[in-house]
């Protein structure tokens, strides 16, 4: 008796993707880019999100620090996002 396999004919392979749409690698997709930046979704190098940048600004210099959660805290007075 033969056991059924669910592979439909896949054999054993990889997955086989495309190139990424964002950043050009043949190993994942654009949905699992772990080089896009998690806020604008854009690749580009650390430290160099607009959107990130342009939201630490606005909170360093219009909110009380003392309003924001110690979470956001670290992310916008400690670091980035990339």
């Amino acid at each position: 008796m033969r056991f059924s396999d669910n592979r439909a004919g896949r054999g054993f392979s990889k997955p086989q993707y495309g190139p990424c749409a964002a950043c050009g690698g043949l190993n994942h997709s654009t949905h699992y880019c772990f080089r896009r930046c998690k806020l604008c979704q854009q690749v580009h190098d650390t430290g160099q999100c607009d959107a990130f940048n342009e939201l630490a600004k606005i909170l360093r210099t219009k909110v009380d620090k003392n309003d924001i959660s110690p979470e956001l805290q670290k992310i916008v007075f400690g670091g980035h996002l990339n």
